[in-house]
């Protein structure tokens, strides 16, 4: 979130971004305060180890699947699937 935000600030300060969410803001006429999130999802560290970075990144693109985040719908511009392959 606070990439976000940091994204946001500096697209007001230069008047441009290529960043989806402060482009947004700057489109919109929205300011900073306005700017809120909320958690829908919690995942603890994995009791017998394992990648929580990679459960992580699979849950975020479970969410943005469910509720339809991609451009043009929302204002993700990408969804990796690369978190449900096997490395080795």
């Amino acid at each position: 979130m606070d990439g976000h935000r940091s994204a946001i600030r500096t697209a007001f300060r230069n008047g441009y971004t290529n960043k989806p969410v402060a482009n947004h803001f700057l489109e919109v006429g929205h300011r900073l305060p306005t700017f809120r999130f909320i958690a829908i999802d919690h995942i603890p560290p994995p009791r017998r180890g394992g990648d929580r970075s990679k459960i992580l990144l699979q849950r975020e693109v479970f969410w943005t699947r469910k509720l339809n985040t991609l451009a043009p719908a929302g204002l993700n511009d990408q969804c990796s699937l690369l978190c449900f392959l096997e490395q080795r």
